[in-house]
């Protein structure tokens, strides 16, 4: 036990951490979740981003986690425009300018398409 890296071991401890929560939020089944869904996608994939003071150790985990979210989730435009519904994360900040009224189109579209415009 004492040859283990302590700083690692709290690196990779504060990394996983925000999966746990991410997780969390996500699997809640008295609430709605579909709006969190693009929010946490895009922090995940932050939090993955190599940081130069990130060991190799770290850094190689954090390109394998991202490579598996890159693989493993496949967001549509139904997860945008129920980030976009939502008031709490209507603003879309994980979004540039262009990918947000790509967004707001697309809405405008759906709600032509059921009749509610």
């Amino acid at each position: 036990m004492n040859s283990i890296d302590q700083n690692l071991v709290q690196n990779l401890c504060e990394l996983l951490s925000y999966f746990k929560i991410a997780s969390e939020q996500l699997s809640a089944d008295q609430q709605p979740t579909l709006h969190l869904v693009l929010p946490w996608i895009n922090k995940l994939k932050s939090y993955c981003e190599l940081k130069t003071s990130d060991s190799p150790v770290i850094k190689q985990v954090k390109k394998l986690m991202l490579e598996q979210i890159q693989e493993k989730i496949w967001l549509t435009q139904l997860h945008e425009i129920a980030t976009f519904l939502h008031s709490m994360t209507k603003n879309l900040l994980s979004l540039s300018q262009n990918e947000r009224d790509e967004v707001h189109k697309a809405t405008q579209e759906m709600l032509k398409t059921v009749g509610l415009v």
